[in-house]
């Protein structure tokens, strides 16, 4: 059976979507199973199902359960979570109330989920799969025969719209809780699916961005709210997939709020102890009062003990932190990379174009002081471990390990752990693997801001820093982090990194040989100093205005008569007369 729903006035008993009790039903089984099924080591074990309630733009949760998948086969496990989700609405929810429930496909594409909800006087808006078929005619009066078709003969929803281009597309903006933005929407009505799916409902269609057309944003829903605007249901819908970023975000302001106190790493760390924080929150604070003059940075002691100062460069990438020590070369006692590791081979030519291009640029200051080639190599394997060790013993010994192990479990964009037994955080272990085996005078580890506040289950403090410095104090290195902001050294951006710089103990420096600001240079711009930052307006004001859609690998290029000292940087040993890969997206009217 179906419960019409009829926006009347409130006096005649009736209420408006503002006034009801909105349900999310929500559970992560598709990261769970992907997560155990690629066989991910610490992958989740269970599937939550999680009920919230919508109210006044927040989303607070009610009650969840934990299903483990490996008591089900696949059909059981999917009737389970249908069981285990009327459970929690039952608990949570009544027709007197007049909820409605909100959901994704999964729920949404199960008839029987349906049939129950109808069953229980309980309206629904739930996203469909553009896959799904169904039965839909243009009209409640307008059945045909649909009833009569097989499954495999109905049309998939993404293919109903081809069928109905006399239907008219309505537009609207639509309050986002992850931006707090008003959104354009479009939004299509593709007509009344037929009661044999479970409940007599409406199928709509819309496209976030206001476009008229199916694409990756597009969103396929059922509701038994027939009379409902379109507008009013897209807000209702859009909960389905605004609640994930909604929960982290939420979960992250808790986790910052509890657990500041612990976020200051002991002993060798001067870090933030607020990551929730952004790089202009904190910048003014952290920028202060300068000292003038040099920064007490490490130097002399390693040109007064070796003639060359040979690197091996360890998740190179295309080599930049490499090609940045080369840069600084200036009269004795050279850098010289002796080794670039990366594992892709595409990323290993990248790296070899890299070199070949800064060795004819920078002729004088880089000299025979790059590596002859590069191959690919997994620096995981033991084979790759025992490879640079010769390297390191033919080449008299190295005197700084650099590099940036990569680090996509602690990126704020990161929606799994960011603590180090994430599988993708592993690599930055192995970065401390090689320092111990090859026992470098200096070390220097780059990373995302996130490491200041992951964790790390085998320190006494739980963090990742502190196991960081207890790790290689005992490998026998004094160990200093900080957090830089390119935008304090010359870059046109916010951009916070991470940097641990480890000196081996027999160089003879400790805590003492340096101030606050550690064995790190000084900002040269912003705040405290004599420069200004450097703006977007100085880093791209000489490119030549381009069209929308603009694809051509090279166009014509006149330097400015006036630069800047940045411009003149960047553009040093690059061709006068063109530029390479200026080009644009081709976007639609309505974002141009």
């Amino acid at each position: 059976m179906h419960l019409t729903l009829d926006f009347r006035k409130k006096d005649e008993g009736f209420l408006g979507l503002e006034e009801r009790t909105i349900l999310l039903i929500e559970d992560d089984a598709e990261n769970s199973i992907r997560r155990t099924s690629i066989g991910i080591d610490g992958g989740q074990k269970y599937i939550l199902i999680k009920l919230h309630e919508i109210r006044n733009g927040t989303a607070v949760k009610l009650a969840e359960e934990k299903l483990f998948p490996e008591n089900y086969g696949l059909g059981r496990l999917n009737s389970s979570k249908i069981n285990l989700a009327l459970k929690l609405i039952d608990e949570n929810a009544s027709s007197e109330e007049q909820a409605i429930i909100v959901g994704r496909s999964v729920y949404g594409c199960d008839s029987r989920f349906l049939k129950e909800l109808a069953a229980r006087r309980l309206d629904f808006a739930l996203e469909l799969r553009p896959s799904f078929r169904a039965s839909i005619s243009a009209c409640e009066s307008d059945k045909k025969d649909a009833l009569d078709l097989k499954k495999k003969d109905l049309p998939k929803l993404s293919e109903v719209l081809d069928l109905q281009i006399h239907r008219k597309w309505e537009t609207f903006s639509v309050l986002e809780p992850t931006s707090d933005k008003n959104i354009a929407y479009s939004c299509i009505d593709l007509g009344v699916m037929d009661s044999s799916k479970g409940a007599e409902s409406r199928i709509f269609l819309a496209q976030r961005g206001a476009i008229s057309g199916i694409s990756r944003n597009s969103i396929f829903f059922a509701t038994s709210l027939k009379e409902a605007n379109m507008q009013e249901l897209v807000s209702i819908v859009g909960w389905s997939r605004w609640i994930r970023p909604v929960s982290r975000a939420q979960k992250k302001r808790d986790t910052a709020i509890s657990q500041s106190p612990k976020r200051e790493v002991k002993r060798t760390s001067k870090l933030a102890t607020r990551p929730n924080l952004t790089n202009q929150t904190i910048l003014p604070q952290k920028s202060q009062g300068f000292p003038d003059g040099e920064a007490q940075v490490l130097k002399g002691t390693l040109r007064k003990n070796w003639e060359d100062l040979n690197i091996i460069e360890l998740f190179a990438g295309a080599g930049g932190m490499g090609l940045g020590f080369l840069m600084a070369n200036k009269g004795a006692n050279p850098y010289r990379i002796i080794f670039s590791g990366e594992v892709n081979p595409i990323y290993v030519r990248t790296l070899e174009q890299s070199h070949i291009f800064a060795s004819e640029i920078y002729k004088k200051e880089l000299g025979l002081s790059l590596p002859e080639q590069s191959v690919p190599i997994d620096l995981r394997q033991p084979d790759a471990k025992q490879y640079l060790s010769r390297i390191a013993r033919e080449a008299g010994g190295i005197q700084l390990l650099i590099g940036g192990p990569p680090c996509q479990g602690f990126s704020s964009s990161n929606r799994n752990s960011g603590g180090i037994n994430n599988p993708n955080n592993k690599l930055f272990a192995v970065f401390l693997d090689y320092v111990e085996q090859l026992k470098p005078a200096v070390f220097l580890l780059e990373n995302v801001q996130g490491v200041a506040w992951a964790q790390h289950q085998n320190d006494q403090d739980g963090s990742l820093l502190g196991y960081l410095s207890r790790r290689m104090e005992k490998a026998g290195y004094f160990v200093s982090q900080k957090l830089l902001d390119a935008a304090w050294y010359g870059v046109p951006q916010y951009r916070y990194r991470f940097f641990a710089i480890g000196i081996r103990a027999d160089l003879g420096y400790t805590s003492e040989d340096f101030g606050d600001w550690g064995p790190y240079p000084f900002p040269t711009h912003g705040p405290g100093t004599s420069k200004s930052f450097v703006t977007v307006r100085d880093a791209i004001s000489d490119l030549p205005s381009i069209g929308n859609g603009h694809n051509e690998i090279f166009t014509p290029y006149t330097p400015m008569e006036n630069g800047n000292l940045f411009l003149d940087t960047m553009r040093h040993g690059a061709a006068t007369d063109f530029v390479a890969d200026h080009i644009t997206s081709k976007h639609a009217a309505l974002v141009c």
